[in-house]
């Protein structure tokens, strides 16, 4: 009886789950983008009371609440966060490629050809440019790539204390593009069983003939070296210029993951639980302790070359939605927390996402585009 007061079709009305309509949310016009120009909306929860879209241009973001865009305080303007002068000074076709994923008041933005960045709501009115803060993302201790194997290409510190110093490296190691990556070196500490690591982050490169020779660059040495003998035990950051950056972010057990660099498409890096900035692999004073709180480092095995596009936290694990599939990352036991000697990862699907729309989270289902 009910079938003949059935609609075939129903326009600017919602179906409810258990019948009937209702009639659908509207929109409203608040204003064009800066220039008319291309742009990415991507939404930010600072508090209950207040969330955000912003409006990611080229060279700026512009800031919507309450149905209208913000302005500066006193003025007419719009208030605009200035990005031009950063690492991270995106075109418009770099703006499609950024992923993002957000804690507490800081949201976290990655593209695979520029360095993390962060964005960050510091406290004060919202109205003033001055408490919104535009940051390239400091990470330390990690992650790293392999340990070179080459004995004939050896690193030398010129002072071991933390601080500015030069090294030197024996043969061409480095390219001007290293600029900003870590460079770690493994050496016998003070008891004759461990090897200490010390680090730094790489300020200038002395390159004056252009072929990268024998040659000097200038580090701020974070973590002191043991001595300043030449080693061959030396490990490089695993994200520069040279080798790309993190193309996709997510967060899972207090711990912020990166993943799908270009030259490790494949790999995910996990902070140090409760340190987003840390991804110590290990015991810096000694090597061979790996504890349960350090970083990971992880390759998805596969029969082809999975690049990451999402990281999302879902209630079984950590999930990996590259462009040949999904992977799920867990600990070998219920509700047991991810360590680096207790996780796996095992493929969950085989739809595949596509590079530049976001997954979602949604109750308790991860929603992506095939």
């Amino acid at each position: 009886d009910k079938y003949p007061n059935g609609a075939a079709t129903i326009k600017n009305f919602t179906v409810l789950k258990h019948g009937g309509v209702t009639r659908r949310m509207g929109t409203k016009h608040i204003t064009t983008t800066k220039s008319d120009g291309k742009v990415r909306l991507i939404p930010f929860q600072y508090s209950t009371t207040q969330t955000y879209m912003l409006e990611f241009g080229v060279g700026y973001i512009r800031i919507y609440r309450d149905s209208g865009q913000l302005l500066e305080s006193g003025t007419t303007d719009p208030l605009e966060i200035d990005t031009s002068a950063s690492n991270a000074a995106y075109t418009e076709d770099d703006l499609a490629k950024l992923n993002f994923a957000q804690s507490a008041d800081v949201l976290f933005v990655v593209h695979p050809d520029y360095p993390p960045h962060e964005l960050q709501r510091l406290a004060g009115s919202d109205d003033l440019a001055a408490n919104w803060g535009w940051f390239q993302y400091d990470f330390k201790d990690g992650p790293y790539g392999d340990l070179n194997s080459d004995v004939d290409k050896t690193i030398k510190p010129a002072v071991a204390a933390t601080g500015e110093t030069t090294i030197t490296a024996s043969i061409g190691i480095f390219t001007s593009t290293d600029v900003g990556r870590l460079v770690a070196l493994e050496q016998v500490g003070s008891e004759d069983t461990e090897i200490h690591r010390g680090y730094g982050k790489i300020l200038s490169i002395d390159d004056p003939m252009g072929d990268l020779p024998t040659h000097d660059l200038v580090i701020n040495v974070i973590e002191d070296f043991q001595t300043t003998s030449a080693v061959s035990t030396w490990r490089l950051g695993a994200w520069s210029d040279t080798t790309g950056w993190p193309r996709a972010v997510g967060f899972h057990q207090n711990r912020i993951w990166f993943g799908g660099s270009n030259t490790a498409p494949q790999t995910f890096w996990a902070s140090v639980t409760n340190d987003f900035a840390n991804f110590r692999p290990n015991n810096p004073e000694d090597t061979s302790q790996v504890r349960d709180s350090d970083g990971l480092n992880f390759t998805i095995s596969d029969n082809r070359v999975n690049t990451i596009r999402n990281i999302k936290s879902e209630v079984r694990g950590i999930l990996f939605l590259t462009d040949g599939g999904e992977f799920i990352g867990q600990a070998d036991g219920v509700f047991k927390p991810i360590t680096p000697t207790n996780f796996a990862v095992a493929r969950h699907g085989n739809f595949g996402s596509p590079e530049g729309v976001q997954s979602l989270q949604v109750a308790d289902r991860i929603l992506f585009v095939q």
